[in-house]
């Protein structure tokens, strides 16, 4: 338990300033007051229609006056709210869990708080590039092969935090100072894959935006153990399929390395494959898989209510395949590297 008292100790960080309500227009609801024109992801009240919850907010957003892509909301998320919060944030927090009425996978705003968007500069244009977690207030935890082309060119890189839809327009966006990329890393063949991301500026952490708990090297996450990778990437291995504009999430099951690589040598990789010591395996259900697009996502894991991101997506072979994990990036082998970089750049 020591270890676990040592990770929430690193990872208490103070709340910031909340938003100023006089940028909204004020709208008329069935409260008579107190409601505004904001995008929906903005809103957390919930109504139930049909048996089903979904936000009240959308039941509004054409018949109270405001603008396209609009709605209007009685109950603002805590971001944007009058009460700045003062209240120590710790890691690992999960926001609330929303049902949605597409499916498990769906996602609420502010439900993993600690899900970054990496963006990458294209034509003058920021498009999503790969995912990432905060780990500390200015440093992310990403994939190196997200990021190794930009360790000489962090112009063209940025940071996105409270970002659930890649639509929104309201997000934290940060400039990039430092990549770092494990100095071990190879792309090919693929070892080592993980990256730190320091940013110009720190993170404004609050409810909804906050880091995951990193677990201690002798911390263990046994096969079976069911864990939640979330993401912008795609939801299957087709060329002409498009990636998720709101953040979608996938339970899935660690499965044993020697399992892993058994299965992994049945595809085209061959009997030769051996899988490199610093992967884990999860996943091997149809169609609950993490795809092309969730490059750099954190895969977490629930222990007593606190989440410890075990993975980091890092590669594949196609998606939801049965019986045939993805490959991720085990966190825990690099805890020590990961303290050095918080003390020298946190």
């Amino acid at each position: 338990m020591r270890y676990i008292h040592i990770l929430f100790s690193l990872c208490l960080v103070l709340a910031v300033r909340c938003g100023n309500l006089g940028s909204f227009r004020e709208c008329p609801c069935e409260q008579s007051s107190g409601c505004y024109c904001v995008q929906h992801s903005l809103c957390r009240t919930v109504a139930t229609i049909e048996g089903s919850a979904l936000p009240h907010a959308r039941l509004n957003a054409t018949s109270h006056g405001c603008s396209e892509g609009e709605v209007c909301c009685g109950n603002l998320r805590k971001k944007f709210t009058s009460r700045a919060s003062r209240q120590p944030v710790a890691c690992g927090v999960r926001g609330p869990v929303y049902r949605i009425l597409r499916g498990e996978t769906d996602t609420g705003p502010g439900e993993f708080p600690w899900m970054l968007a990496v963006m990458k500069n294209e034509n003058s244009k920021w498009k999503f590039h790969c995912g990432a977690s905060i780990i500390s207030k200015n440093i992310a935890l990403t994939a190196a092969h997200c990021v190794d082309d930009y360790e000489d060119n962090v112009g063209k890189v940025a940071i996105r935090a409270d970002y659930w839809d890649l639509k929104d327009k309201e997000f934290e966006q940060l400039k990039v100072e430092k990549v770092v990329l494990h100095p071990e890393y190879s792309s090919d063949p693929p070892r080592n894959d993980i990256a730190l991301i320091i940013t110009q500026s720190n993170f404004r952490l609050g409810e909804n935006v906050s880091p995951v708990c990193i677990p201690p090297k002798t911390f263990t996450f046994p096969p079976g153990t069911r864990c939640i990778a979330t993401g912008w990437g795609r939801n299957t291995y087709v060329p002409n399929d498009t990636e998720d504009t709101e953040m979608k999430k996938v339970e899935v099951p660690i499965v044993s390395r020697e399992i892993c690589q058994r299965r992994l040598r049945r595809t085209f990789l061959g009997r030769s494959f051996r899988l490199h010591k610093s992967f884990m395996c999860a996943g091997g259900e149809s169609q609950m898989d993490t795809c092309q697009g969730d490059g750099g996502s954190p895969l977490v894991c629930n222990y007593k209510d606190y989440y410890f991101q075990a993975g980091i997506v890092s590669w594949g072979i196609g998606c939801g395949v049965p019986r045939l994990p993805g490959v991720y990036t085990d966190v825990t082998l690099y805890r020590d590297w990961i303290k050095e970089a918080l003390d020298l750049y946190a």
